[in-house]
């Protein structure tokens, strides 16, 4: 049962609209996920944009059940590193060969072609 989802009972929607408006995305991301894990559903990891992303509470509970994530961050985010220390994306960025990027499209978006340049940085152990 998810701790998030009283009774563990599905969320009734109103026109696709989530009728428990304070629960926040994130919180419901986590849900789904709490519920995959419970139900041995295989996956490899767990991928989201940088509304996921900059949800420090949402990184530690799938670092606490050993989930690999892949997180969109803000330029200004504060990263931990393996050796305790901390950067600011933008501080890692500015490190990474730019032949290590790949320039990959997450399809069109409201506002046209969603194109990003990504690349992979392991920051815990």
């Amino acid at each position: 049962m998810c701790s998030c989802c009283p009774g563990g009972r599905r969320r009734g929607t109103d026109h696709g609209r989530d009728r428990r408006p304070q629960e926040t995305k994130r919180e419901l991301a986590r849900c789904v996920m709490e519920r995959a894990l419970g139900a041995g559903v295989p996956f490899t990891y767990f991928l989201a944009d940088e509304a996921y992303g900059q949800c420090r509470t949402l990184r530690a509970w799938l670092e606490e059940r050993r989930v690999r994530y892949l997180l969109t961050k803000l330029k200004v985010e504060v990263l931990p590193l393996p050796d305790s220390r901390t950067r600011q994306a933008r501080e890692l960025y500015a490190v990474v060969p730019e032949e290590a990027f790949g320039h990959h499209s997450c399809g069109d978006g409201a506002k046209g072609p969603r194109e990003y340049d990504w690349t992979v940085v392991q920051l815990v152990l």
